[in-house]
C-alpha cells in the first residue's frame, strides 16, 4: 500500500461518570508529522466545542448548540428505550413464575404420549436460525467473501460506467449518503425466555455520533465501488469485533472496514491541498473513484462524488455525513459550503488534504 502518512500518534481523555454534569468532558491530543499537534476539545456530553493546531490556531465548531443537543437528545432515547426492553423482560419473566407450576403438572401428565395415546415421536431438531430473521455470516477474513471474478454474473462492475454525464460537461457519482448520527452501538445481546434484549451502549453511541464521519465516508465510497447496498450500522459493528474501528469511532484499519462493504479497493493515497489537486480530483471522478476530503487537518470528512457549475463556476459536489449540511466544495479556494437563496455559503472548515482509493 502506498502512503505518505509520516508518524502519527493520538491520545483521548475523558471524565465519564453518567451521574456527573461533566460527564463527557475531555481532550484529544493528536500529532502527526504534516499536520503538527492538534488538540480536540469536547465539553459536557462529549460534544466538540473546538480545536486547536499548531498550524492553523483555534477553531471553534460553530455547530455546537447543535451536536450537545443532538448528543442529549440521542441519549435520552436511548436511556428510555432500554428502560422499556428492562419492564418487558421483568413483565415475562414474572409471567413465567406464575405459570411454571401448572406447566410442569400439565405437562407430565404428558410425557411420552401424543393425543390419543399413541408414543410421542422424537422432536425434529430446530435450526438456531430457524426465526425468520436473516443470517449474517460471520466474517472471518473479507476477501473470503469476495465473489468469485471468473463466474459471468460476478464479473466486476466498470466504476466509470456508473458516471451520469450532463449535458454541460458536469458529471457525478451516484453516492449514497451514509450519516453518523444514525451510528447505534450496543453493548452485546441477551435471550430472556426466547426473546433477544438488545444491550445499547449509549457512551460508545454518543462518540460515534460525533466522531463517526470517516466511518461513514468509508461506507459511502466501499458502497459505491461495490455496487452494493449495505447496512452502515452492520458495517460498523464488524469493524469495531475486528479491531478496525475503535468504539469512539476513530478508524484504525482503513482498507480492512472497506473490504467489509465488498469493495476491493483497498490502496489508499493520501495527497495535499496545491494546485494541481484539483485536476487529480477530476481524474479520479472520472474513473469513477470518489475522492474523501479531509476538512481542517482531519477533525471531519465529507466525500467528493463529482462537480458541477454554477453561475459560471465550478464547484465539487460533497457528501456531508455529519451536520455541517455541506453540499459543495469549492474548487478554487477549497472551501466547503451550501447554497442559500443562489449564494454560495462557506462553512469556517476548510480542506486541508484528500484520500483516493483504488
Amino acid at each position: 500500500m502506498r502512503n505518505d502518512y509520516g508518524f502519527g500518534a493520538n491520545v483521548d481523555v475523558a471524565y465519564e461518570n453518567k451521574l456527573s454534569k461533566n460527564n463527557g468532558t475531555g481532550a484529544g491530543l493528536e500529532l502527526t508529522q504534516n499536520g503538527g499537534l492538534t488538540v480536540n476539545l469536547n465539553a459536557a456530553g462529549g460534544a466538540n466545542a473546538g480545536s486547536w493546531n499548531s498550524q492553523t490556531g483555534f477553531q471553534a465548531n460553530t455547530n455546537f448548540l447543535t451536536d450537545q443537543w443532538q448528543n442529549k437528545y440521542n441519549k435520552d432515547q436511548e436511556e428510555k428505550q432500554a428502560g422499556l426492553d428492562q419492564a418487558e423482560a421483568e413483565a415475562k419473566q414474572k409471567e413465567a413464575q406464575n405459570n411454571e407450576g401448572a406447566d410442569i403438572i400439565a405437562g407430565a401428565s404428558r410425557v411420552g404420549k401424543k393425543e390419543g395415546g399413541a408414543p410421542e415421536a422424537p422432536e425434529t431438531p430446530k435450526d438456531r436460525n430457524a426465526n425468520g430473521s436473516e443470517v449474517v455470516p460471520d466474517i472471518s477474513d473479507p476477501e473470503d467473501n469476495m465473489p468469485d471474478p471468473g463466474e459471468p454474473e460476478n464479473a466486476p462492475i466498470k466504476l466509470s460506467d456508473k458516471l451520469i454525464i450532463k449535458e454541460n460537461g458536469d458529471f457525478e457519482l451516484p453516492i449514497t449518503k451514509e450519516s453518523q448520527s444514525s451510528f447505534v452501538v450496543n453493548l452485546g445481546e441477551k435471550t430472556i425466555f426466547g426473546k433477544k434484549i438488545i444491550i445499547p451502549d449509549p457512551v460508545a453511541t454518543a462518540k460515534l455520533k460525533n466522531n463517526g464521519c470517516n466511518v461513514a465516508s468509508i461506507v459511502s465510497i466501499g458502497e459505491l465501488n461495490s455496487g452494493k447496498d449495505v447496512n452502515a450500522n452492520q458495517i460498523l459493528k464488524q469493524g469495531i469485533d475486528k479491531g478496525f474501528v475503535r468504539r469512539d469511532g476513530y478508524v484504525m484499519n482503513e482498507s480492512g472496514l472497506m473490504k467489509l462493504t465488498g469493495s476491493t479497493s483497498n490502496d489508499r493515497t493520501q495527497f495535499t491541498v496545491d494546485k494541481d489537486s484539483k485536476d487529480r480530483i477530476i481524474n479520479n471522478l472520472k474513473q469513477g473513484n470518489p475522492v474523501k476530503v479531509s476538512l481542517n487537518n482531519g477533525a471531519h470528512f465529507e466525500v467528493i462524488h463529482g462537480i458541477e457549475t454554477i453561475q459560471g463556476k465550478q464547484y465539487f459536489k460533497v457528501m456531508d455525513p455529519g451536520y455541517q449540511g455541506d453540499t459543495h466544495l469549492d474548487s478554487d479556494n477549497w472551501q466547503p459550503g451550501r447554497f442559500k437563496n443562489d449564494k454560495f455559503e462557506g462553512t469556517k472548515r476548510s480542506a486541508t488534504g484528500f484520500y483516493e482509493y483504488k
